[in-house]
């Protein structure tokens, strides 16, 4: 997934939490709150997952305004997944 198709995503959903997978790390925002215990060691907060020079092979993303029908509907208008070969992952989950 390109930086330009997750902003475009990320624009189009505003107070989304953000987490990014690298494919050596998962870079996390501070509103994306969910931590897989067994990951722990590969998570690293940051401001925005895009002021990072890293790849993105998987973008996550965390809300308690949007539901994940909701959110799967944006990304399906705001980008095409074939374009990269990589799917845009997103999830509603609930602490």
């Amino acid at each position: 997934m390109s930086t330009g198709h997750a902003q475009a995503l990320a624009d189009a959903l505003p107070g989304v939490g953000l987490a990014v997978e690298t494919g050596w790390a998962v870079l996390t925002e501070a509103a994306y709150t969910r931590r897989t215990p067994d990951d722990l060691m590969y998570y690293r907060e940051v401001r925005s997952v895009f002021d990072e020079d890293e790849p993105i092979v998987k973008l996550l993303a965390l809300s308690t305004a949007h539901t994940a029908d909701e959110m799967a509907a944006i990304e399906r208008r705001t980008l095409s997944n074939d374009e990269d070969g990589v799917a845009a992952v997103l999830e509603q989950l609930y602490g």
